[in-house]
């Protein structure tokens, strides 16, 4: 109980917001809940269920770390869960998941089955918490908890309050759970309660319909935004990203909203972290909106990121801080590039102190500063273009340099994606995609089984596709393949039955150097991919359709208003013809974002899918495609960047056998 009585003292828990901190814990306060929870530990066993619910809600509520009274707890906890009540199996779960420690899978999913036995005990908050738990710990597979939680909830959604109503409905958007019934009922409540909800609460509701932004309701949204706006004043840094985001996710802009966010950001500039304002400045990136004063601090924010890594020494940063920095520098940069307002300077200033990350990145691993003119010398490396057989069953090398490389990577080949990591860098905080890394043919999940027989076949690889974590670490010996959580070294990914090329570092001041090249667009990405229809020979087309797809599923990619902003530079190559009449346009294509299936669903989305694609082509004209190409005609033709000294080299790779020869018994019309 004394524990309770400090945490319930702590900003976080006054704030009512669960698993997200707006201020810091007083550190006198945090103190006496690490006393308490040591003292605790030697007495756990004469704990009952309640106290036990209490001691782990207070921790947790507090950020007050303690793994080891946390695994005492799953262990007693385990052997008496039909003991606890509803309301402490909805408590347990929200502690358990607020602090994702490493047991805290196990015993979610313990907690499953006697929460389903007890599932009308329920009121509001224990639906929200526990609903929220599940999310957060990222349990997809407990899918029919939470349509049952919905089920429940959608009868009790009068008694819901404000803070429950968000959370509750984040939850089951997080897990594509949140039908139109409930998005509905759910908007319903929401507006009779508008008043009673403070800052935060309308931000997380915001983000939650963001999520289900397919099913929302434009009116209701509008009416949010006007209470936002007259409850500015009270926002603070973290609802105001995160209200703007998720309006500009939606496509949603109101020059009022965002002209009044602008002011109140500006306003509180100096309580804005430079990873808040990273997350802000997106938000207007991708609307038409540009508030100069917002991008001159993002710009400031990179400076303030380089003076901090100038000043830190390599050797005493931890590294997990020094990839923090990277990532900040990496979105700032982004933000900046896609709002048209990356001058020189700033670009220069996140080169450097990207590179200096990666500097440190490379000590912590290897114990010494390893710069990138000494890598080719320790390994033996040759900078000569190799002798290409792109028809060749495994990965080779087409650019030899010291520290980065160009392999092609032939069909039934994938880059690594550890389950942990959800892909690394990338996706290192749960909202933050907009940097995309989704290259064209790439798929988030397998194949969730055949919808039906003719849909599916170009996307099913026969054999399980072989990792090209497993070719660089016997054939390249590249340092960063054994690292997920920096993607194994590769700076982008292709779908296994996709060819093309891919790039690489062998140091991590290597990785940084490209990703910043990646995000200001500075470094091409060419394909090559044959549609149908005759395309209009125009000098450039701009492709900007906006693009949404579920994390959690592989069904397609969709384009409408509530997809994220993409853009993609194409020119008509040739026409073609096949013997049976059909038309067919040779594009080459620049992605300048990478969504997933970007470039399949910005041509299907203009009346000419691509040749064999499963997911955007009719299955009739899948099935013809099939008799006379084995696979989706899209191919990475075309790589260019810099080295560290700021030489410009590029790659090319010709179309493999697979397509080239289809390709080449179409005639030619122009």
């Amino acid at each position: 109980n004394l524990a309770w009585a400090f945490a319930k003292l702590t900003p976080a828990v006054v704030a009512g917001v669960p698993g997200q901190r707006i201020v810091e814990p007083d550190v006198v306060l945090k103190h006496p809940l690490s006393t308490l929870a040591s003292v605790a530990l030697h007495a756990i066993l004469e704990f009952n269920t309640q106290e036990l619910v209490n001691l782990c809600w207070a921790l947790a509520a507090s950020d007050t770390p303690h793994s080891e009274l946390f695994l005492r707890a799953e262990e007693f906890a385990r052997t008496r869960l039909n003991e606890f009540r509803a309301r402490d199996l909805s408590s347990l779960a929200w502690a358990f998941a607020r602090v994702l420690c490493s047991n805290c899978r196990p015993l979610l999913e313990s907690l499953t089955v006697q929460s389903l036995s007890k599932l009308d005990s329920f009121g509001p908050q224990d639906l929200s918490d526990f609903a929220w738990a599940f999310a957060k710990a990222a349990l997809l597979e407990e899918k029919l908890l939470l349509q049952a939680l919905r089920e429940k909830s959608k009868l009790q959604l009068s008694s819901f309050k404000a803070e429950e109503l968000s959370n509750l409905t984040w939850s089951l958007a997080k897990f594509s759970v949140a039908d139109a019934a409930t998005v509905r009922l759910v908007c319903n409540e929401a507006r009779l309660k508008l008043e009673t909800f403070i800052p935060v609460n309308l931000a997380n509701l915001a983000h939650a319909l963001a999520h289900a932004n397919r099913r929302i309701d434009f009116g209701f949204l509008h009416v949010l935004a006007g209470e936002a706006v007259r409850k500015l004043g009270e926002f603070g840094p973290y609802e105001l990203w995160y209200f703007a985001r998720a309006f500009a996710s939606m496509a949603i802009v109101g020059r009022r909203l965002f002209g009044e966010i602008a002011r109140e950001s500006l306003l509180k500039m100096q309580i804005f972290t430079d990873q808040n304002l990273s997350d802000l400045i997106w938000a207007f990136a991708v609307t038409d909106i540009r508030q100069k004063e917002l991008f001159r601090a993002a710009e400031v924010a990179v400076y303030n990121q380089l003076m901090i890594l100038q000043r830190s020494g390599l050797q005493e940063t931890p590294h997990e801080e020094m990839s923090e920095r990277a990532v900040i520098v990496r979105r700032l940069v982004w933000s900046l590039h896609f709002g048209d307002s990356l001058h020189t300077d700033a670009w220069q200033r996140a080169q450097q102190a990207a590179c200096l990350a990666g500097q440190a990145l490379d000590v912590s691993h290897s114990g010494a500063v390893v710069h990138s003119s000494k890598i080719k010398a320790a390994l033996g490396l040759s900078c000569a273009e190799a002798n290409l057989s792109i028809d060749s069953p495994t990965p080779q090398v087409l650019l030899d340099l010291p520290d980065r490389l160009v392999l092609f990577k032939p069909p039934g080949w994938q880059v690594d994606q550890d389950e942990r990591h959800e892909g690394g860098i990338y996706l290192d905080a749960e909202y933050h995609q907009e940097e995309g890394q989704h290259e064209e043919g790439e798929e988030d999940r397998p194949l969730e089984g055949l919808r039906d027989t003719v849909t599916n076949l170009s996307e099913a690889i026969i054999e399980p596709p072989r990792q090209l974590s497993t070719y660089a670490n016997a054939v390249l010996v590249l340092p960063l393949a054994t690292d997920p959580s920096h993607n194994r070294g590769f700076l982008h990914r292709l779908d296994a039955p996709t060819s093309g090329l891919l790039l690489a570092a062998r140091s991590y001041e290597a990785f940084w150097d490209l990703q910043i090249q990646l995000v200001s667009g500075s470094m091409d990405r060419d394909y090559l991919t044959l549609c149908h229809g005759l395309v209009s020979p125009e000098p450039c087309r701009r492709f900007t359709t906006q693009i949404f797809w579920e994390k959690t599923s592989s069904r397609p990619s969709e384009a409408g208003r509530h997809g994220k902003a993409s853009l993609s530079l194409a020119k008509v190559l040739s026409h073609r013809m096949h013997e049976n009449g059909e038309a067919y346009s040779l594009y080459a294509v620049r992605i300048v974002t990478g969504r997933r299936h970007q470039i399949r669903l910005q041509c299907a989305h203009s009346g000419h899918p691509t040749v064999c694609d499963a997911k955007y082509s009719a299955p009739l004209t899948f099935s013809s495609d099939q008799a006379w190409c084995s696979r989706n005609f899209i191919h990475r033709c075309r790589l260019a960047f810099f080295d560290q000294q700021g030489q410009r080299f590029e790659s090319t790779s010709a179309l493999p056998a697979d397509l080239a020869v289809p390709l080449h018994e179409l005639t030619n019309l122009r």
